[in-house]
């Protein structure tokens, strides 16, 4: 029954500089997961039909974009469950939801950055991807030094 309790101010105080350090130290950690497996993604094969490449694109930008959600979700999560088991105030939760939506904003909207590192990944083979013409972005520059040299840009249509 004495669980639930109200905290004094000074309680809080003590609870909440740990927690704004743990929320950190994780929230970075997920960040660089996110960046060494998040990223990875199969090249589109070069013989796909463009409707089949489409279809690909979209597939393989949705399965990257779900493991970010589910490693990032994983700090939102317990940026919920600790705060209530270590009875802190409300700038632990606001520490605590301003951690994964920071590293949500970065890795899961779609921005230039994490549409451009999709599509890198995607026109490996050579493939042109047209992902970030999908998300109304301006088309990724040429990767290789060949495709840079020869200007070679998507045909629009």
């Amino acid at each position: 029954m004495g669980a639930w309790r109200a905290s004094t101010p000074h309680e809080a105080s003590l609870v909440s500089p740990a927690w704004l350090v743990l929320a950190q130290l994780a929230g970075g950690v997920v960040h660089l997961i996110v960046e060494a497996i998040g990223y990875r993604v199969p090249a589109l094969d070069s013989t796909m039909s463009d409707a089949e490449a489409e279809t690909r694109v979209q597939q393989r930008w949705q399965s990257s974009m779900m493991l970010h959600l589910a490693l990032i979700e994983a700090i939102a999560i317990g940026s919920l469950v600790v705060p209530c088991a270590l009875e802190g105030g409300l700038l632990t939760y606001a520490v605590g939801a301003a951690v994964p939506l920071t590293i949500m904003a970065m890795h899961v909207w779609p921005w230039s950055r994490p549409v451009s590192t999709v599509a890198q990944a995607l026109e490996a083979e050579g493939r042109a991807s047209h992902l970030p013409e999908m998300f109304g972005l301006t088309p990724r520059e040429p990767s290789s030094s060949t495709e840079a040299q020869c200007h070679v840009r998507p045909i629009q249509e």
